[in-house]
């Protein structure tokens, strides 16, 4: 049938009034905005999953927000997951009004430990009796305190994952090799068999300490370098002894980065051996505290020159020494950095001990710390 002009207007004017003509009211919705703040150290990349009442979960970055539309009005359950283990929020559950046209807004504040550290300086600095570790970027910005409490921290070494510390610790007047997770957590005593054992330094695999063992001889304490494995606790002997008549002591010991040498000092001189116990070869006197390179190209060392300590570098078998520092104070102890480039040591400095950072061709000196401390900062690891 063919409608009129009439009846078609009449038409359109039905089907634009003013009422639903299902005779229902549209619901009323509202949004939801949820964000995160996180603050700490090794924060999840994965970031979090939020779920709001039975909805599927969505995800939601370390510091973002999503919005969440067309939620019913009254209250919602909001719920925050899918956090890392060292990552702690202070809330998991906010239930949330939603009004109509309006949106509630949820903010969940996540806090993160210190699980690895990543490209930064470890050392130990105090005064006599309160030694604490921190850990400072390479630039020596930032410093963070990772052991509390009144117990003394010296001697830190890294592990190659970054995830925990070895140090020396005094254990009852008796001085072991401890290890703490990155976050200060976790501290336990090796089973050490001397009775004043420090200088702990990890293998590139992780998996054994290199230390020296301090024993009673006939002409006084001695040093002998040792390696402790970490899971078994096995102990073996590295550096040899000598004749009845003769003293040695050997100390600071160096793994080279393929696991194969172990470098150390005895009685000032530098010496590289085998992890077991073969292979002893002088790197020529003089050479104290020695460590290696990343690359295992060079050592570098301290040397005294009329009385007044400077750091070298070596070739790995003793040849071509190169003065790197030429300061009139006492500079020692030189550490290197993951990629070779540069080299972190101690110096005398503020009526103690300060770090300072040199590139390894000797430019770009400067100086890291300002402790001021009767000790100050000392042994460290990068």
């Amino acid at each position: 049938m063919r409608l009129s002009g009439a009846a078609v207007l009449g038409l359109v004017l039905v089907g634009c009034g003013g009422s639903d003509p299902t005779g229902t009211t549209p619901p009323k919705v509202g949004s939801i905005v949820v964000s995160t703040v996180t603050t700490g150290h090794d924060l999840d990349a994965d970031g979090y999953l939020v779920t709001i009442d039975q909805q599927p979960a969505r995800a939601l970055a370390v510091n973002d927000s999503i919005r969440v539309d067309s939620l019913s009005e009254g209250s919602h359950k909001v719920v925050l997951s899918g956090n890392t283990g060292n990552c702690r929020s202070d809330a998991v559950q906010l239930n949330l009004g939603v009004s109509s046209g309006a949106a509630a807004r949820a903010t969940f504040s996540v806090s993160c430990v210190r699980t690895q550290l990543h490209n930064q300086i470890v050392y130990a600095s105090g005064t006599e009796g309160a030694n604490i570790l921190t850990a400072m970027n390479p630039d020596g910005s930032d410093p963070e305190v990772i052991t509390f409490g009144d117990e003394n921290y010296f001697q830190p070494s890294v592990s190659p994952d970054g995830r925990q510390i070895a140090f020396l610790v005094d254990d009852s007047g008796i001085t072991k090799i401890g290890i703490v997770n990155a976050d200060g957590t976790g501290k336990r005593t090796l089973p050490t068999p001397g009775h004043f054992d420090g200088e702990p330094v990890w293998s590139p695999d992780g998996s054994s300490i290199a230390f020296r063992s301090e024993r009673s001889g006939p002409f006084g304490d001695y040093g002998r370098i040792f390696i402790i494995d970490v899971s078994t606790a096995s102990v073996r002997q590295v550096s040899p002894e000598v004749a009845a008549t003769d003293y040695k002591f050997d100390d600071t010991p160096s793994w080279s980065p393929d696991g194969t040498k172990i470098a150390f000092s005895r009685d000032g001189g530098g010496y590289t051996i085998n992890p077991d116990g073969t292979g002893l070869t002088s790197l020529g006197t003089g050479c104290a505290d020695p460590a290696w390179s990343p690359d295992g190209l060079r050592i570098a060392c301290s040397a005294s020159v009329n009385q007044n300590y400077d750091v070298y570098l070596i070739d790995a078998n003793g040849a071509n020494p190169v003065r790197l520092t030429t300061n009139e104070r006492q500079d020692q102890s030189a550490h290197w950095s993951p990629d070779g480039t540069q080299l972190v040591y101690m110096a005398s400095a503020n009526g103690g001990f300060e770090l300072f950072r040199v590139n390894s061709d000797g430019t770009g000196e400067i100086q890291l710390t300002q402790t001021g401390g009767t000790v100050g900062a000392s042994w460290w690891a990068w």
